[in-house]
């Protein structure tokens, strides 16, 4: 039987098709032919395929080569594995004698192992951000796979460290200068991330344009099933909820949350229970909101480095405590931007005045002055000062009438 295995894998692999020749191979007890069949088409399979293959060798096949220790890292990480099983095959990758083959798509194992460590975010946010720039670092300056995947792994650390504005530079360049094809995980993050980023923006037109480009993508490329997808679902949601569609955006993001159940991907959950807790309190749901921001804060307590989540908890938290039946209350909550003209309302500067201060033009502080009105339900300047100090928005000022 060894011998008919051994000819059947030799077959298949001569005629290209890889799944069954790896099949025969393990069969066979070739487990070295089976590993680098593996680590040269990993990248060409869907995670399940690849995690099939990775399950029917032995351990000690996978840990004895480096190159197929990082497969398993990558494919186990985002199957669910747990961070403990992760860091073991990471620490067989990290073989600084290795010359054997690499994985495709990877440039050196040192940057293999960087690369998981910044995608694989598990609990550590600064970790990320780390592991991230050395992947950089590694990939060299030059345009690559490995140095778009670098990138994108990258925006996205530092999106979740709260820090968009360094993220999107390496963002925008994968987008523009890769085809989906060739890198379509690194491509589908970008845009999502960048969604996210435009959301934060207030740029709600395109924060759904990339939001759905993302969609289509991920959809094209066989990501919709994938844990990653529940970027591009998060990323959606969060732009239909200010569009005023809170049925589809929470749909969205309980498609999200269910993506990002596994444990490689659990600081992603923190944001979207924050923001399913915004659409349930615009629904007009408290108890609801409260049980979901209750969660969240249960998950941002327990991991090692959060990032920027403590900060989105705070306000979606003050979000929550300005809604409060037999209280004022907004419309709809103010955007970052809206807030920060808020604060300069109660002084005697004119509009063009606070768009000097704030470097904006003058007709954007009209409009944004417009949508506090909106939001606060009044129609003068006094008013607004009155009704927010009423709600607590103006930092130094009661928060009762």
């Amino acid at each position: 039987m060894p011998v008919l295995h051994r000819r059947a894998a030799a077959w298949h692999q001569a005629a290209g098709q890889v799944g069954q020749a790896i099949g025969h191979a393990t069969a066979a007890g070739e487990f070295a032919q089976a590993g680098a069949l593996i680590i040269g088409h990993w990248v060409q399979e869907r995670r399940a395929t690849v995690a099939r293959w990775l399950q029917a060798l032995p351990e000690e096949a996978v840990l004895a080569d480096p190159s197929l220790a990082f497969v398993a890292a990558w494919t186990d990480g985002f199957s669910g594995a747990p961070k403990q099983q992760v860091d073991r095959w990471l620490a067989a990758v990290e073989d600084p004698a290795w010359e054997g083959a690499l994985p495709d798509a990877i440039s050196s194992l040192a940057f293999g192992a960087a690369l998981a460590r910044a995608a694989l975010v598990f609990d550590d946010v600064g970790g990320a951000v780390r592991a991230a720039r050395r992947a950089l670092e590694l990939a060299g300056t030059r345009p690559s796979r490995s140095r778009w995947m670098a990138q994108a792994a990258l925006g996205q650390a530092l999106y979740l460290r709260g820090q968009p504005a360094q993220a999107r530079p390496p963002l925008e360049e994968v987008v523009q200068q890769l085809l989906p094809a060739a890198q379509p995980h690194a491509f589908v993050t970008a845009l999502a991330i960048l969604s996210l980023l435009a959301d934060v923006e207030d740029d709600d037109r395109n924060a759904t344009v990339l939001a759905r480009r993302a969609t289509e993508v991920a959809e094209a490329y066989g990501l919709g099933a994938e844990p990653l997808s529940g970027i591009v679902h998060l990323a959606l949601g969060r732009a239909l909820a200010p569009l005023g569609q809170l049925t589809k955006a929470e749909t969205e993001l309980r498609w999200a949350l269910e993506r990002f159940q596994i444990e490689s991907m659990a600081i992603f959950r923190a944001p979207t229970l924050l923001l399913l807790a915004s659409v349930q309190r615009d629904h007009g749901d408290l108890p609801g909101a409260r049980s979901l921001l209750d969660q969240a804060r249960a998950l941002i307590e327990a991991l090692a480095d959060p990032g920027a989540m403590p900060a989105l908890l705070e306000r979606a938290q003050q979000e929550l405590n300005r809604t409060q039946p037999g209280g004022p209350q907004l419309m709809a909550p103010l955007t970052e931007r809206e807030l920060a003209v808020l604060r300069l309302l109660p002084t005697r500067l004119s509009a063009s005045e606070i768009g000097r201060e704030l470097s904006v033009s003058v007709n954007t502080v009209r409009s944004q002055i417009q949508a506090i009105y909106r939001k606060l339900q009044v129609s003068t300047r006094t008013d607004a000062v009155d009704h927010a100090r009423r709600l607590g928005l103006l930092t130094g000022t009661p928060s009762g009438p």
